[in-house]
């Protein structure tokens, strides 16, 4: 054991010595030495104490219990030995749950196995079938599946309906069951689309009066009616709640990819492909539209989906169904995107939110609070038609188009609201109102919109309006003007803070019939600001009484129809 340096100095100093008070001296100070290195000892002593009981306080508790990393490791078991052997036990009887189809039966690629595939889905509910392949697909006619009951098809399964569908028969049946789920890691059911020429039944997968229902990645191809149905049991109260379909690729339906028909509450459609829809109306990817008005569609989600040659549009959502958000969607090629409408006066307008999809064409009408943001809208040979709505608002809208009559296109439109958003390339007409009370058009841009006869913004008899902060820019368009006002009465226009620097060769500003427009704007040099015509040529004396307030001093009084250029001004109407 090593001897302190210094207690052995002193130890030397002592064997050293010759005199007495030498001696005597040296053993003082070997003893203070030794008890000053005594007191640091115990010093290091408690502070190492200290810290082991920190430790001891962290790891244990006063009821004498494991540290917390460890309590949480037992999830609520006595201790980690008793959680691990409880989830053994458990594993080890879900495997005995598990049910392997080729186990149970063959298939030859011909026969009829109905009856033997019931069977088995019969007497395992509740348990788990891994329904795999020999090669050959399992031809059957119409599957009632149970609940609590798990599917995990193999990649390579293939289930086909079997010749001589009934015309009410599906291939995969849930009615009034819970908490089933489908894995099908890209399997394929498919029916036989070809041998169904009248109707629109005979769907893959229908699921009334059911909760709690997941279908993932499973190709659904050529129904007769849907690739999916979902709805209540037909004319009760047993709705469809909490379904969830991920994953899954729709081809070749004769109605609908899918169907969300009434009854249903909470309801996602997430990453899905829809392609091909034809054969018998309505022929969209997607239709969200209740068989009865006394049914509802509430809280619906489509999310991340793509769709392609859908004959009737990609998205239909129709009376009575509310909450239906879609986000994050891409049209890639159909006749139109979406369309939403109110189909019967007794039945309660759709509710729509639109969010950060890239689509083809739209039209929306006959609703309520619909919104649309985010989103680029390419026409071609189609326009987006938005009529009788209250409170539109469209934000953030990418539009373009290298064809005629493509604009947005609003009638009968109140609060109309369109937001922070760029028009390109319509050879007509950029934005169209008719009718259109209480409309905003704040911070659009058009680029290259319009055409020698026709204005980028169009407003026809809409009356107490504002554009402001709106840019145009004419690029290869020989604009007449920016913006044309037609028939508008005397009710208060505001045209202010925009941008038609870049726009119209002739007039920013073309009004015919509107007696109250206010507003201050950028415009070309040598431009006029604004044309004040009679539109209605037999009524020369229509303006009479009427006054321009310039920004200059004096009234100017209007006997006659005028045509004049002026800079910035207000226009009132005197009544």
């Amino acid at each position: 054991m090593a001897i302190n340096p210094k207690i052995k100095q002193k130890a030397e100093d002592i064997r050293s010595k010759i005199f007495g008070s030498e001696v005597r001296e040296s053993l003082a100070s070997g003893i203070e030495a030794m008890s000053e290195d005594v007191e640091a000892t115990i010093g290091r002593q408690d502070y190492v104490e200290e810290q082991f009981q920190d430790v001891l306080d962290e790891t244990t508790g006063k009821d004498v219990i494991s540290a917390p990393e460890l309590i949480a490791a037992r999830n609520g078991k006595s201790n980690l030995k008793t959680r691990l052997d409880g989830e053994h036990a458990q594993v080890t009887a879900q495997l005995q749950q598990i049910v392997v189809m080729t186990n149970l039966i063959q298939t030859d690629g011909v026969s009829d196995l109905t009856e033997e595939l019931q069977s088995i889905i019969d007497s395992n509910e509740g348990n788990t079938i891994l329904w795999n392949s020999n090669g050959l697909p399992y031809l059957t006619r119409q599957l009632n599946l149970r609940s609590n009951t798990t599917i995990i098809f193999s990649p390579e399964t293939v289930v086909k309906a079997f010749t001589g569908f009934n015309t009410h028969e599906n291939l995969f049946h849930i009615v009034r069951k819970d908490n089933i789920v489908i894995h099908g890691n890209f399997a394929t059911i498919k029916m036989l689309k070809s041998e169904y020429t009248t109707g629109e039944w005979r769907n893959c997968i229908s699921i009334f009066g059911s909760k709690n229902i997941r279908i993932y990645d499973l190709n659904i191809e050529d129904s007769g009616g849907d690739g999916i149905i979902v709805g209540n049991v037909w004319e009760t109260e047993y709705y469809s709640e909490n379904v969830i379909i991920q994953g899954c690729i729709f081809i070749n339906h004769r109605r609908q990819g899918l169907s969300a028909v009434g009854g249903i509450y909470g309801l996602i459609i997430r990453d899905c492909y829809f392609y091909d829809t034809n054969g018998t109306l309505p022929q969209f990817g997607i239709d969200i539209e209740p068989n009865h008005n006394e049914m509802d569609n509430m809280d619906i989600l489509i999310e991340n989906c793509y769709f392609s040659n859908n004959r009737g549009g990609a998205i239909g959502v129709f009376d009575n169904s509310f909450g239906v958000k879609i986000r994050n969607c891409r049209d890639l090629s159909n006749d139109q995107f979406l369309i939403i409408k109110r189909l019967s006066s007794n039945s309660l307008h759709p509710t729509v939110t639109v969010e950060n999809c890239d689509m083809y064409a739209l039209s929306v009408e006959s609703v309520d609070d619909v919104k649309i943001r985010n989103s680029q809208i390419s026409f071609v040979n189609a326009q987006g038609v938005f009529g009788r709505i209250q409170g539109l608002i469209l934000e953030g809208i990418q539009k373009s188009s290298n064809q005629s009559f493509n604009h947005m296109y609003f009638e009968e439109v109140n609060n109309l609201e369109v937001h922070n958003s760029q028009i390109e390339n319509s050879s007509l007409r950029g934005i169209q109102l008719l009718n259109c009370p209480n409309f905003l058009i704040n911070r659009v841009t058009f680029n290259n919109s319009g055409s020698s006869t026709q204005p980028p913004i169009h407003v026809t008899s809409s009356p107490d309006g504002v554009i402001t902060k709106c840019k145009v820019r004419r690029e290869t368009r020989e604009n007449a003007f920016s913006v044309w006002l037609k028939g508008g009465g005397n009710a208060r226009t505001l045209i202010d803070e925009n941008d038609f620097s870049q726009g119209s060769l002739t007039r920013a500003i073309q009004s015919d019939g509107y007696n109250h427009v206010e507003g201050t704007n950028t415009n070309n040099e040598g431009v006029r600001s604004y044309e004040v015509r009679d539109y209605l040529p037999s009524a020369s004396s229509a303006w009479q009484g009427k006054y321009f307030y310039l920004n200059q001093s004096g009234v100017y009084t209007l006997n006659l129809c005028v045509r004049s250029g002026l800079d910035t001004f207000k226009w009132v109407a005197i009544e």
